[in-house]
């Protein structure tokens, strides 16, 4: 009966086998992944970076780690020829009889065990290190693979997202342009504001595709391109009767809305919360006021926000130049969002307060069959803003407030249209489209151009002009559609501040 020492060659030889088939799988994922990277469509640094790291380092790990198997499948089969060497011996000598031991027998089998103990232990070594090198490996390379493919479709999606969005805007500035055109030919001009307005969109539209076609989607200018509306949760803020509340989250107190200047006031503060952390990108403030048992809300808008910084605030200079055309901006989107956080319902009356792009938002808002089917604003408070291009229906109650040396709200050149026989109107007149515009003293001088359009100057000015019971500032605060929003008793008052910002 014949005894085997140490291994069984055959189990060796299938591991050496093991061993090659696991390198030639490599060698095969490498080649993929060679050929994937060459046919794809992908162009850019961050093509030719990921090109570079692969037929750089990558691809030769790869092959390091191939050789490395290839040698250890060959280890293998020399330690099963090695065993079956010595497994023949042995039989060998075992068939030629007890006479041809020697004498030192016992001793020749200690010794012959320990060799084969020994080749054992190093075979078993062998095939340790092996599966452990070959565990490593492959997952070094799936991660790699993996890592790359991802960096790939990632980068694919960019692409696409930045094709989609560039020819979304671009189309939609062309139908608005060639809406304004079928206008002016049924003998409804625009103004003069939005026909320049409207071709600086163009403008950024065909810069915006022009350029991510030429980059191949990598790169979308984003000029003019004001992306979608997002608005937050309420945050509840204190409503301050003396003065004496604290802020809260960083954002002021509401003032009780005892007046327009008092609202005006809270406008104001609105802008000051684009300052704190959880509304850095901007914010609107809602303020709900119970009147005879029902709620009636003032939203404050406030107006431009960020003059040099593009991306996620909404009241920046593209939004200017959205309403500007006559279009609803993102800003304008974001506040009706805001709204409906606030759980305004349609049946609520609703006063909108906007300083400069603020009020702006707020004109083109009222102007929207939609928006006015959500809610139910009865009355508009704008102050420093150009809104002599907006047509404002007749059951809202609005007023416009000017300083008279602030250049801002005269931008829209008093609604002066790109057709003959219409001329700006000054700020003491009646706008074109019937509100009631207050001429207010400047706070400043003539060439102070930011002191007379400041908007807590406004609140001043505001508050004196309600002083005059001739003026139309006192009468517009008499109305019984105002007077639902005002009140001097901070019991009724509830107020929020919600985030809004643009999102693309």
């Amino acid at each position: 009966m014949s005894a085997m020492l140490g291994m069984d060659p055959a189990q060796v030889r299938d591991l050496a086998r093991a061993l090659d088939s696991a390198a030639g799988n490599i060698e095969l994922i490498g080649a993929q992944v060679t050929g994937t990277i060459s046919t794809i469509p992908w162009e850019g640094g961050d093509a030719d970076g990921f090109r570079s790291a692969w037929n750089g380092s990558r691809r030769l790990a790869l092959i390091r780690i191939s050789d490395q198997l290839r040698e250890h499948a060959q280890v293998a089969l020399e330690n099963a020829d090695a065993q079956h060497r010595t497994s023949d011996e042995l039989q060998g000598r075992a068939s030629a009889g007890p006479g041809s031991v020697s004498e030192d027998q016992p001793q020749f089998w200690d010794e012959l065990w320990d060799a084969a103990g020994g080749l054992w232990g190093g075979t078993g070594d062998a095939f340790d290190s092996a599966v452990d090198t070959v565990g490593d490996r492959v997952q070094d390379v799936s991660g790699w693979v993996e890592d790359g493919l991802a960096w790939v479709a990632a980068d694919i999606d960019l692409r696409m997202d930045n094709l989609g969005d560039a020819y979304e805007s671009s189309f939609e500035h062309s139908f608005h342009a060639a809406s304004m055109f079928r206008s002016f030919r049924n003998g409804e001009p625009p103004s003069v504001t939005e026909a320049v307005a409207t071709s600086l969109l163009l403008y950024g539209g065909s810069v915006n595709f022009a350029g991510t076609l030429l980059t191949g989607g990598a790169y979308n200018p984003r000029l003019f391109d004001d992306g979608s509306a997002w608005a937050g949760e309420p945050i509840p803020v204190p409503v301050e009767a003396d003065g004496a509340k604290p802020s809260e989250f960083g954002h002021l107190p509401t003032h009780v809305p005892s007046s327009l200047q008092e609202i005006a006031r809270n406008t104001v503060r609105a802008y000051g919360d684009a300052d704190v952390p959880r509304t850095n990108d901007g914010a609107v403030r809602i303020t709900r006021v119970i009147s005879d048992g029902k709620p009636a809300y003032i939203v404050d808008i406030p107006g431009t926000q960020e003059w040099f910084r593009t991306g996620e605030p909404a009241m920046d200079v593209t939004g200017n130049v959205v309403v500007a055309s006559g279009q609803l901006s993102t800003g304008s989107h974001a506040v009706s969002l805001a709204m409906e956080q606030a759980g305004i319902s349609p049946n609520d009356p609703v006063m909108l307060s906007g300083h400069s792009q603020g009020g702006m938002i707020a004109a083109t808002l009222i102007g929207d069959s939609g928006f006015m089917e959500k809610f139910n604003v009865t009355n508009v408070m704008t102050f420093g803003s150009p809104i002599d291009t907006n047509h404002f229906p007749s059951d809202v109650d609005a007023i416009g407030f000017q300083h008279e040396a602030d250049v801002v709200p005269r931008l829209d050149l008093g609604g002066l249209l790109t057709s003959d026989g219409q001329s700006p109107v000054g700020a003491a007149e009646v706008m074109l489209n019937g509100v009631p515009e207050v001429a207010l003293p400047n706070p400043s001088n003539l060439l102070d151009v930011p002191g007379n359009h400041l908007a807590g100057a406004y609140a001043e000015s505001i508050g004196a002009a309600e002083q005059d019971p001739s003026g139309l500032a006192y009468q517009y605060a008499a109305m019984l559609s105002t007077k639902v929003f005002l009140t001097a008793d901070p019991t009724e008052v509830n107020s929020w501040v919600i985030p809004i910002e643009r999102r693309h």
